[in-house]
């Protein structure tokens, strides 16, 4: 269960703070009403690091990192490498607690944890918030004499409507993830490329008052590049739900592994937070998303309302197993596109009846 964050005490002494060498991030999240209550709950999540201490065993694994793709990539981009990796090798910082200022007032953070993640949540009365708006801010209070900014985004997301889960690798990334060289230099080596069209088609639903969550079993680390790729190219605004990866728990070129388990837990938790709207959900053949999301629709039949999935290969053999993965499911809940344009025609008749 997600904490309540606490409110801040401004008589307390002993106040917590971000030191000099660490460093924050905080993730876009969605937040939901309690109805029973009008309240809103407010997720905070977030991660606070230290720069990578260059002795020692990470030392030794960037080095090991670095000889394997010189042999893979000998024509590799170093400087763009070095960015990117840089939030794997961090010092995570346990045992933290930030002070927030959400809508006028602090409160205070559970503890980080051993990867240097916490996450709470506030409650706010829905008529703090009203007119009610899109998005709420906040930001990490830190010493007077910091000058630094952190800051954070929360969705408010109404109880009704229709929302879009949507993968972000070969759905609206080119990243290439059935090919495990061209995945790594997709990811590392090369600046992110949009899957063209993606972003006209999630701009036409967004005027529609579609809402967003990007969910992808790329790492936390990858965040700050995608949410730059995102606001390059246009996509609209959505809270994202990464996966947790450590250096300690697992190998560096395992960083892709287990897509299939993590969206299979993290989709159901967004569909059980909103259980009055809609969803459509949208991936690519190239992995695991067809056999998801088609479980997905039989499970949750009266929340997923249509399927799309971006056939990578046109190959009739792919085909015929992307229609027998649906094969159980109603032929007007699914769709398979080559095209991004050809989503602009579909003009959601399934959404508007059970």
């Amino acid at each position: 269960m997600v904490a309540i964050l606490s409110l801040m005490n401004t008589e307390t002494s002993s106040k917590p703070s971000v030191l000099q060498d660490e460093e924050i991030i905080f993730f876009p999240t969605s937040a939901s009403i309690m109805e029973t209550e009008k309240t809103w709950l407010i997720p905070i999540h977030g991660w606070i690091f230290k720069s990578m201490d260059k002795s020692g065993w990470k030392r030794e694994l960037m080095e090991e990192i670095f000889s394997n793709l010189d042999f893979l990539y000998p024509d590799r981009d170093a400087s763009a490498l070095i960015n990117r990796l840089g939030l794997f090798l961090v010092d995570n910082v346990e045992s933290k607690k930030i002070r927030v200022l959400i809508n006028g007032r602090e409160h205070i953070t559970p503890f980080s944890i051993a990867n240097g993640h916490f996450n709470g949540q506030i409650l706010i009365k829905t008529e703090k918030l009203a007119p009610v708006p899109e998005w709420i801010n906040y930001e990490a209070v830190l010493k007077k004499q910091d000058l630094r900014h952190y800051k954070g985004m929360v969705q408010l997301i109404r109880p009704e409507g229709i929302s879009v889960i949507t993968d972000v690798d070969d759905t609206i990334k080119v990243s290439q993830v059935t090919d495990k060289k061209e995945l790594i230099a997709n990811t590392f080596l090369r600046e992110f490329r949009p899957v063209e069209g993606m972003n006209s088609v999630f701009n036409n639903w967004r005027g529609k008052g579609y809402v967003f969550h990007y969910v992808s079993a790329s790492p936390w680390q990858l965040y700050p590049f995608l949410e730059e790729f995102r606001e390059k190219n246009g996509f609209p605004q959505g809270s994202f739900h990464l996966k947790y990866f450590r250096l300690k728990d697992e190998t560096f070129f395992n960083l892709f592994m287990s897509a299939e388990t993590y969206k299979s837990e993290i989709i159901p938790s967004i569909l059980k937070e909103y259980p009055k709207r809609k969803f459509i959900l949208v991936g690519d053949s190239g992995e695991k998303d067809p056999e998801v999301y088609a479980q997905l629709l039989k499970e949750y039949p009266g929340q997923v309302k249509h399927v799309f999935i971006r056939q990578i290969s046109p190959d009739q053999n792919e085909t015929e197993r992307l229609v027998q993965i649906f094969n159980d499911a109603n032929k007007n809940s699914w769709t398979l596109f080559q095209h991004p344009e050809e989503l602009l025609e579909w003009h959601g008749a399934s959404l508007s009846h059970d």
